[in-house]
């Protein structure tokens, strides 16, 4: 069964102490330490928004506001890249059954990518597209 919003909160403020105590040594590695990323998927905080059928909690909002709050008070650093990790999976829960399917089927979450910029146009012209915004 998925962990609950107030679960996901307590998950995350169980981990700030460690996470923290790595905050130096993620500033320089510049990237997200490993144990913080493997703990961050073990306590299901990358998946919060996943959805349960794919083994996600579909938390709401509220919550992810409130794990990514506790984790950057430990580490900005980490809880930047746990808010990008975290949200990017909604990306994946609007495509289609079968691009969800191939992207989450094989553990329940996905670290990608992602951009958004709702006030930009693509029209196709003569040798390709043209972008604006």
């Amino acid at each position: 069964m998925p962990a609950s919003n107030e679960e996901l909160l307590d998950r995350a403020r169980a981990l700030a102490p460690a996470i923290k105590a790595r905050a130096a040594q993620t500033e320089s590695l510049r990237q997200i330490h490993d144990d913080t990323l493997r703990e961050l998927l073990d306590a299901g905080l990358i998946q919060m928004l996943v959805p349960r059928r794919w083994g996600g909690a579909e938390a709401d909002l509220r919550a992810v506001f409130g794990v990514v709050d506790a984790i950057s008070s430990a580490c900005v650093s980490s809880g930047w890249i746990a808010a990008f990790y975290i949200c990017h999976n909604i990306y994946v829960a609007k495509l289609s059954p079968r691009a969800q399917e191939e992207m989450f089927g094989p553990r329940g979450y996905v670290l990608m990518p992602g951009a958004n910029a709702p006030t930009m146009t693509a029209r196709r012209v003569p040798g390709g597209w043209e972008v604006a915004g």
